[in-house]
């Protein structure tokens, strides 16, 4: 899978192959971060001041954090 974050407010997964959506994930603001992924978790910050732990396979939350870091301009 190929993982992307978007102005639009989520975080995307596609389908290497054929570039088809698998799934999305809605934050509460623009994904401000390149995504990560470690042991099938992907990590995406946003500038709502959360970075956002999802389950890679299937886009459904595993957990958010809030660094307190939100910005006005993304």
């Amino acid at each position: 899978m190929i993982f992307v974050g978007s102005l639009d407010k989520n975080s995307y997964a596609l389908n290497m192959t054929n570039g088809e959506l698998v799934w999305k994930y809605a934050t509460n603001a623009t994904v401000a971060s390149t995504p990560a992924v470690r042991h099938f978790m992907l990590f995406v910050w946003s500038s709502d001041g959360n970075l956002y732990a999802t389950d890679a396979a299937t886009g459904s939350l595993q957990w958010r954090f809030v660094t307190g870091a939100a910005t006005t301009n993304a």
